[in-house]
């Protein structure tokens, strides 16, 4: 019998990226939840369109699964902090629906869980394990957090599974606009003058695909390895970093020169977070994972994915 696996958020940047992945996995029976159009269907993946705040017959797919990773909800730090209510609200009823569908079945489905290393944001150590206390900064941060106790809430009271997975800032094909490196991308791509904000920052990126296959590694853990929180760690860069790996790449593949002038008003105001390096010798140990794509790559085809692709 294949496993069966729930994804919430299929739709959306890690959602499309471990689809593909999955799909290519004979273990698996995939359901794949989404409020939008899906992706073109294979044989072992079943598309479901629907709305976790409303309900629907993707429930009884969900109740019967043997895994659900959890991705859907906002991601956007600028937009929680414009409308934190919502934010809070929306992230808060969609988990609790999974664990309600959960809880009212026999089966006891593993929920995965994609949480943020935002939660470490005011940390004054160089580096964190997951032992460290969670410290909201803003709403999509607390929305997170939130998730983690609801979760092992549930897991106390009624035995339902879970893996938290706190994650540096993901990258790569199929990114939101409004981050950083897609937003530059997508603008050098078609000018040759650029805004930018604050380039100091500096935070921790990891590849789409290293935090794709830490979700196919749990999908294989042992249940001792269960009810466990794997710090999910990547590269430290500023943004100028970033910037200036950004600008060599299409200015290589485009034979152009591109110019960057400092906006202030592009400068995010008291949400930035402390700099700090994630521990990963748990997810090491345990999963067995470690990143396998470096800044360089990883950049190289986002800009590659974003030149191919009309989004």
């Amino acid at each position: 019998m294949k496993k069966r696996i729930f994804v919430t958020g299929s739709s959306g940047f890690v959602g499309k990226n471990l689809l593909k992945q999955l799909q290519r996995e004979t273990a698996y029976s995939v359901f794949a939840l989404s409020r939008t159009e899906q992706m073109s269907p294979s044989k072992n993946s079943k598309f479901l369109q629907g709305d976790l705040l409303a309900g629907g017959d993707y429930e009884k797919h969900m109740s019967s699964a043997e895994v659900i990773v959890h991705l859907a909800g906002m991601v956007n730090i600028n937009d929680s902090v414009a409308s934190p209510a919502q934010t809070i609200d929306e992230r808060t009823s969609m988990l609790f629906r999974i664990l309600e569908i959960v809880r009212k079945t026999e089966k006891r489905s593993l929920i995965i869980f994609i949480s943020t290393d935002r939660v470490y944001g005011k940390t004054t150590k160089k580096e964190v394990d997951e032992t460290e206390a969670p410290v909201p900064i803003e709403p999509y941060t607390a929305s997170k957090i939130i998730g983690e106790v609801l979760l092992k809430t549930y897991q106390l009271i009624y035995g339902i599974p879970y893996i938290i997975l706190r994650c540096d800032s993901i990258y790569g094909p199929h990114q939101p606009k409004k981050m950083f490196i897609s937003d530059m991308i997508q603008k050098m791509l078609v000018q040759e003058n650029v805004a930018v904000g604050d380039l100091s920052v500096k935070k921790n990126f990891v590849f789409v695909d290293d935090v794709v296959q830490a979700i196919i590694l749990s999908l294989r853990l042992p249940r001792s390895d269960y009810n466990q929180i794997y710090n999910i760690g990547g590269k430290q860069a500023s943004l100028a970093d970033l910037l200036n790996i950004i600008q060599g790449i299409i200015e290589k593949k485009l034979h152009k020169k591109i110019i960057t002038h400092f906006d202030p008003s592009l400068v995010r105001q008291g949400i930035e977070v402390n700099s700090f390096r994630l521990s990963i010798k748990k997810a090491n140990q345990r999963l067995g994972w470690k990143p396998t794509v470096s800044l360089d790559q990883g950049l190289e085809k986002t800009v590659d994915f974003f030149m191919n692709t009309k989004k």
